[in-house]
């Protein structure tokens, strides 16, 4: 038997952030700004971009389409599924300044705009740093 690679390692909610086939939250490494599939307060998942390798921190921004400002840390690849373009899923180490309560309030934000059903905006903020229910 072989060992899963690929299991669930956030324990925070994952929000899918892909809107009408547009990524509306962005990645930024280095000159490249890459569209993020999922994130979430501990991390996010991207197609693959050359340099970001399992185990090698690195400093990364985020960006909200329609939103001023950045929220920036360091990440490292924990998970690279398929080949060079394949995807990445980064975890968080660390967010600078106020980054993670500015990613919360985007999320909450997006959840509330996003949702197929009705939810308040303290339920979505709940759903954002509650556990991961997919």
């Amino acid at each position: 038997m072989t060992e899963d690679t690929t299991e669930e390692r956030r324990c925070i909610q994952r929000i899918l952030t892909t809107q009408e086939g547009k990524p509306p939250f962005w990645l930024l490494v280095g000159q490249a700004r890459i569209g993020l599939r999922d994130l979430s307060l501990e991390g996010f998942a991207a197609p693959g971009s050359p340099g970001l390798e399992p185990g090698r921190p690195f400093a990364f921004g985020i960006e909200w389409e329609g939103e001023a400002g950045t929220v920036s840390g360091e990440a490292e690849v924990v998970n690279l599924l398929g080949a060079g373009s394949g995807q990445v899923g980064c975890r968080i180490l660390a967010f600078a300044e106020d980054g993670r309560e500015r990613l919360h309030r985007w999320l909450a934000a997006h959840v509330l705009a996003c949702a197929a059903v009705p939810v308040s905006a303290e339920e979505a903020a709940e759903i954002v740093s509650g556990p991961c229910i997919v």
